[in-house]
């Protein structure tokens, strides 16, 4: 039930974003219809519980993360062999998509490791983004968001370390 959110948001957003993608880049439409995809699946998986359902919605969330950090990464955190080139980095960013979506169906486990790694960039990112805000309400967002994300990582590794021990003690919450 909490994937409809994914797909009613979508061509709301669309509709919203459109003087957006008029004027800066229209690529903000893949990335609403990537949030429909990321609902699909994920509703999929939790139908299914399969191993191609998880494939497919950890794969749907890396394409999504790839391709915003390819529309929306400064300039500046570009690699000197891009030389400021969007275009060019969007290509890379696509390839390196290719390679782990395929290396994703040869090794199921790489997917979970590929979606952590991606946040680590991410959170210092935008921990340096926050520190050159000035805007008290868009600082208290980032900073919570970092909050969260280290929450999620730190359940994530009690949850890949301590897997007997949370079934021992009755505790499914961290691992189901």
């Amino acid at each position: 039930t909490s994937n409809i959110l994914f797909l009613i948001f979508p061509p709301i957003l669309c509709q919203l974003f459109k003087q957006y993608a008029n004027n800066i880049d229209r690529g903000i439409y893949i990335i609403w219809t990537l949030f429909a995809v990321v609902g699909i699946c994920s509703a999929y998986f939790h139908a299914t519980l399969s191993l191609l359902g998880q494939l497919l919605d950890e794969l749907a969330i890396l394409w999504l993360l790839a391709f915003a950090f390819g529309m929306w990464l400064p300039r500046k955190y570009y690699p000197k062999w891009i030389h400021n080139d969007r275009k060019k980095f969007k290509k890379v960013m696509m390839l390196i998509s290719v390679i782990a979506s395929f290396a994703a169906f040869i090794y199921p486990w790489i997917n979970s490791f590929a979606l952590m790694t991606l946040g680590i960039p991410t959170f210092f990112l935008l921990t340096k983004e926050i520190r050159n805000c000035h805007i008290q309400r868009i600082r208290r967002l980032g900073w919570r968001c970092c909050i969260c994300w280290v929450a999620a990582v730190t359940s994530w590794i009690l949850d890949r370390m301590f897997c007997d021990t949370w079934s021992a003690y009755n505790l499914p919450y961290l691992h189901g």
